[in-house]
């Protein structure tokens, strides 16, 4: 089990032909999403200017949407977006507001120093995107499509320090829209976290969002009912009357919404299900 988690986690990172080539079984190429391989200069059909733009943008287009495990960014560069210049205080108001127009002129203004690396735009920045649920700059910096970003984009699926990934964030804050607009980005709801940073490993955005669910102060207060009104059932009826008494109250939406929208994208959503029951967590 533990084997097939990394196998699906890591799917992106490798390209496996499992057919036959001569009658013999074909060998596993490793590719490595953060240096893919590109075509090399010398065919004399460009000049080397024109091959260093070309292979520029084959590698920010490849970054922003292969699985980067682990997180590819330097603790510098982490440290420059909190220090350098300010960056981070300047940017929270900014994620607050969802204002693009004031996003896109402060990436103008930091880029190079601090709020890209490798030619994407960095998952600690793009972390606090969802974090905040800025759904604007979010899309805006998925697409790369406005020229203040020159061709730089958020990958959704680029691990981030902590070990999470952008859909894990959204799940945690019960982000519907920020969900929504992740899956149409090409974020992946079978990626796991990696434990990094004292996380849990192996988490789906799925077990983030049941476990939250389950841990929210509104189920904390509302699960247990007043034992002193006789017309609550038996104890040994409570636990099923509770569940249903939760699930009609129009508080329950956000979660029942939420957990229904991941696990449709969820492989092997079954498995799941069976290996929570084996580990005795609530359902």
């Amino acid at each position: 089990m533990a084997k097939a988690r990394k196998n699906e986690a890591t799917k992106t990172a490798s390209r496996v032909d499992n057919g036959m080539h001569k009658g013999k079984p074909t060998t596993v190429i490793k590719i490595d999403p953060w240096n893919p391989p590109y075509p090399m200069h010398g065919d004399g059909r460009c000049t080397p200017e024109e091959f260093v733009r070309r292979r520029t943008s084959f590698l920010i287009t490849s970054r922003a949407t292969n699985t980067i495990i682990p997180d590819r960014t330097p603790p510098e560069a982490n440290s420059q977006f909190y220090f350098y210049h300010g960056v981070y205080p300047r940017l929270l108001p900014i994620l607050e507001k969802d204002s693009v127009r004031r996003f896109l002129r402060l990436f103008a203004e930091c880029r190079d120093d601090c709020m890209t690396y490798g030619s994407i735009i960095i998952p600690e920045a793009f972390n606090h995107m969802v974090v905040e649920d800025a759904l604007r700059c979010a899309k805006v910096a998925m697409e790369g499509k406005a020229p203040e970003l020159e061709g730089h984009c958020a990958n959704p699926n680029y691990m981030n320090q902590y070990g999470y990934f952008p859909l894990h964030e959204a799940a945690e804050r019960f982000s519907i829209g920020m969900i929504r607009l992740l899956l149409r980005h090409g974020a992946s709801t079978n990626l796991r976290t990696a434990g990094a940073l004292g996380t849990t490993e192996a988490l789906l955005p799925l077990h983030v969002a049941v476990e939250d669910t389950c841990l929210h102060k509104y189920l904390e207060d509302n699960l247990l009912l007043p034992k002193e009104d006789s017309n609550y059932p038996a104890p040994t009826d409570v636990d099923v009357y509770r569940i249903i008494h939760l699930l009609c109250l129009p508080e329950m939406k956000i979660f029942l919404d939420m957990t229904r929208l991941l696990a449709a994208h969820t492989d092997n959503l079954v498995d799941e299900i069976c290996n929570y029951i084996n580990d005795g967590k609530l359902l």
